[in-house]
């Protein structure tokens, strides 16, 4: 599972014991071979509806961090304001995850 460490933490909300709280993040896990086809079908809807022109949406690297999002179960806001660098990296470990290739 790779994990992502963060040049500046984050503060995300998380649910514990039946509580919304927020939580500081100095790292995040991806776990993006939890993910099913429903998380994929949920990124794609996600990406068409925010750019309802794009037509194919797998190489597509809004639709990379939706992916990515879920599978690190942290906004995709959050991960909008990532650096470019650490950006990117999250786009392409969802990248080789889609085409079934290691992801580290």
């Amino acid at each position: 599972m790779p994990v992502l460490k963060l040049e500046k933490p984050i503060t995300v909300k998380v649910k514990e014991n039946g509580q919304t709280i927020d939580k500081e993040l100095t790292e995040i896990n991806f776990d993006f071979n939890s993910l099913t086809g429903k998380d994929v079908l949920k990124a794609e809807r996600t990406t068409k509806i925010l750019n309802p022109r794009l037509t194919v949406v797998n190489a597509d690297l809004g639709f990379l961090g939706q992916l990515a999002a879920i599978a690190g179960n942290v906004p995709f806001y959050e991960l909008e304001k990532l650096p470019g660098h650490q950006y990117a990296k999250v786009t392409v470990w969802g990248m080789n995850y889609l085409n079934g290739l290691a992801v580290d």
